[in-house]
């Protein structure tokens, strides 16, 4: 049986996440731009994470890590939530 969407979401989310974890990754380059595809995992981790987040956020939900169980959720995006400094 297939996954539904936010199931594999979620699991990516959560295995690229701890791709970040171990410092399996490359940074993003100092114009903040996503290192080239050199066809390894670590090249694509920051990026396939935000694709994610934005995938998340079209949908108004965002990743939300809850510590006791030590896992990742999509939870609706909470008002204001997202504005920087608290202002619109």
């Amino acid at each position: 049986m297939a996954q539904e969407p936010q199931e594999q979401a979620i699991s990516h989310y959560t295995e690229l996440m701890r791709r970040v974890q171990v410092g399996a990754y490359l940074e993003l380059h100092h114009d903040g731009s996503f290192p080239e595809d050199d066809g390894s995992a670590e090249s694509t981790t920051l990026e396939s994470l935000a694709n994610l987040e934005n995938w998340a956020a079209r949908r108004g939900l965002e990743f939300e890590f809850n510590v006791d169980s030590q896992t990742w959720s999509l939870t609706p995006i909470e008002q204001g939530h997202d504005d920087v400094g608290g202002y619109e």
